[in-house]
Order: C-alpha cells, then sequence, then structure tokens
C-alpha cells in the first residue's frame, strides 16, 4: 500500500519481471506464515510490545544487528508446543535457545549470576 522505489523489490529473472511484494512486506509474511501467524496478528504483538523486546525492553530502533535489515525483533515461540509466546531481539532470542526454553536452567542461571 505505499509506493517505493524499484530497487526494495526482488527481480525474478525466470520470468524477467519484479516481484509484486516488496522485500520487507514478503519478509513479513514469511516470517508470520512460518509461525501460523497473519502479518496483522504479529503487528498487533509488536504494538502491545510497543515495539521491545519482551524480554529486555530493547526498543527494535536501537538493535544492531545486520542480518535483520526491515525489523531485528524475531518470533519466539515454544519449540515443544509451537505456541508463539512474544517478539523477541536475537540475543535474547538466542539466549532462551542456548538454555533450551528450560525454565530450571534459566532459574539456575540468575541463582548464578546474582
Amino acid at each position: 500500500g505505499q509506493v517505493k522505489p524499484l530497487s526494495a523489490f526482488s527481480f525474478r529473472t525466470d520470468r524477467g519481471i519484479y516481484r509484486p511484494a516488496c522485500r520487507e512486506c514478503r519478509a513479513r509474511l514469511s516470517a508470520a506464515q512460518r509461525h501460523g501467524l497473519t502479518v496483522a496478528e504479529v503487528d498487533a504483538l509488536r504494538e502491545k510490545q510497543q515495539d521491545r523486546c519482551a524480554i529486555c525492553d530493547t526498543p527494535s530502533s536501537e538493535i544492531p544487528h545486520e542480518a535483520f535489515s526491515f525489523n531485528p525483533l524475531v518470533i519466539d515461540h515454544d519449540h515443544q508446543t509451537g505456541t508463539v509466546r512474544g517478539l523477541l531481539c536475537p540475543t535474547c532470542n538466542s539466549g532462551l535457545g542456548h538454555f533450551k526454553d528450560d525454565p530450571l536452567l534459566l532459574a539456575r542461571a540468575s541463582a548464578y549470576v546474582s
């Protein structure tokens, strides 16, 4: 629904045309669909969290991460149930992964650093 420069769109060499959706919209749709959500549902999460990480509260605009060119907040989910929990910065998301989403390990780590 926005006017964007042609450089914001991917070119399909197999068809000789540009894709109808820009890279940002395609990335947002892909991320949402991977977790069984709509883009509107992800946007609602982002609004609910005020565009901040659900754990460290860092605003997405202050998250330096080159791999995320559009919005660095990632969709976090429970790996056993697939239930979406919220949006996290890459650091917090990786941290949960390293602790295997295990509340006991996270509590032990918290006690250790305290």
